[in-house]
C-alpha cells in the first residue's frame, strides 16, 4: 500500500505549486480548509518544505506545517518546529528552534521570516551567526540575513565572540558580516574585551582570514592603568589571540610605573603582546619621551 494518498496540485502563472501527504481531512463550511497528517509535503518552485502534520486554507492560499519542519532551497535548509508558509508572498515564518545551514554559517533564532524569491532572512530574538570553523560567533536580538549575498546585519545588541585561548567581544551598535569578503564591519560606540586589554573606537574592520582588526575613529586601547591612542590602531591575532597592535598617526602611550608615569609619543607606535600583556614598545618617527615622577607622601 503506497504511504501517498493526497496529491494536491495547483498551477500558479509562473511556477508550479503542490502539497501531498499521507492523509487527508477537508472541511468546506467556512472556506476549504484541508488537514494533512504523516510526510507533509509543500512544494513552490524550487523551494521545499515539509513537515509532520499541516492545515491549508485555500482561500487564503496559506499552508501552516508542525513538527520537524524543513525548507530545501538550493544549498540552503532552514529547520524549525512549526512554519507558515504564504503562497502569493512566497514567504515562510517560522517558529521554535530556527536553524539555517548555508555552506558557510549556521544562523540560530527565535523566529524568523525566509522570502523564498530574494533569499533574504529576517531574525528575532537570540540570534546566533556561527561560521563554519565554529570559531567566530555574532549574536543579536534583531537582523537579517541576504543569503544570495552572504551578507548580514545585527541591529539590535550585536556582539561577536572570538574563541581562542581568551575569549575576545566586540560589542556595537550595528554589526555587519560579508561572508563573501570575510570581514565584520562594527560601527557606533564599539568597544573590545578581554581578559587583560579593553579598547574603544567609533568603527572596527575586522579581517577573518588575515585575523586583524582596523580601529577607526578615536581608537584607544588599555590595560589596567596603560594607554595606547592615536589615529588607527590595528590588533594582530594568532588563534583569536592579541599578538601585535600598531598605533600610527599621532600615536600616543601612556604607561604607569612604581614611582611615576611615562609618556610615549611618534608617529607610529608597535606593541608586542606576550601571554595577553604589553610585552615590548617600540616608537618609530618624531619619537619622543617624557617621565612625571610621583612623589608617594607617607601617611602617619
Amino acid at each position: 500500500m503506497s504511504s501517498l494518498l493526497v496529491f494536491l496540485l495547483i498551477f500558479s502563472q509562473t511556477e508550479p505549486y503542490f502539497l501531498s501527504a499521507d492523509s487527508m481531512e477537508v472541511i468546506t463550511k467556512e472556506g476549504r480548509v484541508s488537514y494533512l497528517r504523516g510526510n507533509v509535503t509543500l512544494t513552490h518552485g524550487n523551494t521545499v518544505i515539509t513537515g509532520e502534520t499541516g492545515i491549508v486554507y485555500e482561500k487564503e492560499e496559506r499552508a501552516i506545517l508542525k513538527g520537524g519542519v524543513k525548507i530545501v532551497d538550493d544549498s540552503t535548509e532552514i529547520f524549525a518546529e512549526s512554519a507558515t508558509y504564504y503562497k502569493n508572498e512566497s514567504k515562510a515564518v517560522l517558529k521554535d528552534n530556527v536553524a539555517v545551514k548555508t555552506p558557510n554559517e549556521t544562523i540560530f533564532a527565535d523566529s524568523m521570516v525566509y522570502f523564498r524569491i530574494s533569499e533574504k532572512t529576517y531574525g528575532f530574538g537570540n540570534i546566533r551567526i556561527l561560521n563554519k570553523e565554529e570559531d567566530l560567533l555574532i549574536e543579536g536580538e534583531e537582523g537579517y540575513y541576504d543569503l544570495k549575498n552572504e551578507y548580514g546585519r545585527l541591529y539590535k545588541k550585536p556582539v561577536l565572540k572570538l574563541k581562542g585561548e581568551e575569549e575576545i567581544e566586540v560589542r556595537s551598535g550595528c554589526m555587519e558580516l560579508f561572508q563573501n569578503l570575510s570581514k565584520v564591519v562594527a560601527t557606533h560606540n564599539v568597544s573590545i574585551k578581554t581578559e587583560r586589554m579593553d579598547a574603544r573606537c567609533d568603527s572596527l574592520v575586522y579581517f577573518i582570514k588575515d585575523e586583524t582588526a582596523s580601529l577607526l575613529g578615536n581608537p584607544i586601547m588599555s590595560e589596567k592603568e596603560n594607554s595606547i591612542e592615536g589615529e588607527v590602531i590595528t590588533i594582530y591575532f594568532t588563534d583569536e589571540e592579541v599578538k601585535e597592535a600598531l598605533v600610527c598617526g599621532s600615536a600616543y602611550g601612556e604607561y604607569k610605573l612604581e614611582d611615576g608615569i611615562n609618556r610615549t609619543y611618534g608617529d607610529t607606535i608597535r606593541i608586542e603582546f606576550k601571554e595577553s600583556k604589553m610585552h615590548l614598545i617600540s616608537v618609530e618617527g618624531n619619537a619622543r619621551g617624557e617621565y612625571e615622577r610621583i612623589e608617594h607622601k607617607e601617611v602617619n
